[in-house]
């Protein structure tokens, strides 16, 4: 009794079979089927592996990579010693903020705790970009010290516009209002100027000292 009732499962896997022959045999041969549909068909039958296909990277030889930076470095260095860098910008951090700065801009800080007063001149040490027309100077995060000069000029200190303070607690019958106006410092940028070569190290007095 158990073999007779295998005999239609396996009768069914054989017309199944057929039938899937069969198509494939007039789907080949029918010239209704284009070369597009036949495209699509091959294609839906092919494994996954073959198309995650990894992209092969070129990796550069050390050496190769040294000398071009070299290059690179050179050519920014001539840049910098026949005045060709073109109108250099910067990027300072001034009382907690990062701001972008060219030649003859104008500036205003926060300066409820900024000390210098108007016509000073001041020097921005905190410099975290400079560059030119065809090169920038990134730090890690700060330049070198002594590397850029960001020159600037105390114009005016005064106070801001009137603002308002509203609070009010719900069903307490609380309600208050403050107005206060912070005090302003606007600065000139003067100068952004590269004053050494890029990639040379100097020497410091002193130096054995403080390995030793």
């Amino acid at each position: 009794m158990g073999s007779l009732k295998m005999i239609p499962r396996t009768l069914s896997i054989l017309s199944s079979s057929l039938v899937r022959q069969s198509r494939l045999s007039v789907a080949t041969h029918n010239p209704i089927f284009t070369g597009n549909h036949l495209s699509k068909f091959l294609y839906s039958t092919t494994s996954s592996i073959d198309k995650l296909k990894l992209q092969q990277e070129t990796v550069l030889d050390p050496a190769e990579e040294k000398q071009m930076a070299q290059e690179v470095i050179e050519q920014v260095n001539n840049q910098i010693e026949t005045n060709e860098q073109g109108r250099l910008f910067a990027i300072i951090h001034i009382q907690g903020r990062q701001v972008k700065v060219t030649p003859d801009d104008i500036i205003i800080v926060d300066s409820n705790s900024f000390a210098p007063l108007n016509s000073d001149k001041i020097k921005f040490e905190k410099v975290l970009l400079v560059g030119g027309a065809d090169f920038t100077l990134v730090g890690r995060p700060l330049l070198t010290p002594g590397l850029v000069n960001v020159i600037g000029t105390i114009i005016e200190k005064d106070l801001s516009h009137t603002r308002t303070n509203f609070r009010k607690i719900p069903r307490k019958r609380h309600v208050r209002f403050r107005f206060f106006r912070t005090q302003l410092t606007m600065i000139r940028i003067n100068e952004i100027e590269i004053k050494e070569k890029v990639g040379q190290r100097k020497d410091v007095e002193g130096g054995d000292r403080l390995i030793s």
